[in-house]
């Protein structure tokens, strides 16, 4: 009998939850269950991928710039899109005119 290591079967279950990913995105109904499902599964994959490649120095860099500037990106504050409601002034006034 083969005996599997644990790397082989992380990698087995890794692999496993990207088909459960796509399965469970395209699942038309969107509950609150669900998309926490696909936010642990997400985190799982993340968590997954970093363990696997944690001997290879330059991609667990890369992974971990990647989270890095990922949060970054959320966390900067974004544009306010108040275009509308400048249009409609500016409209205002030269209805005015």
């Amino acid at each position: 009998m083969k005996r599997f290591g644990v790397r082989r079967i992380a990698f087995a279950l890794w692999l496993f939850l990207w088909p459960l990913l796509l399965a469970i995105h395209f699942y038309p109904i969107r509950v609150g269950a669900i998309r926490l499902l696909i936010v642990v599964v997400c985190a799982l994959l993340w968590i997954g991928i970093l363990w696997l490649s944690w001997g290879k120095k330059p991609l667990r860099v890369a992974f971990i710039a990647a989270i890095f500037f990922g949060f970054v990106a959320l966390i900067l504050p974004g544009r306010n899109d108040d275009v509308p409601i400048t249009a409609r002034r500016i409209y205002a006034r030269l209805e005015k005119l």
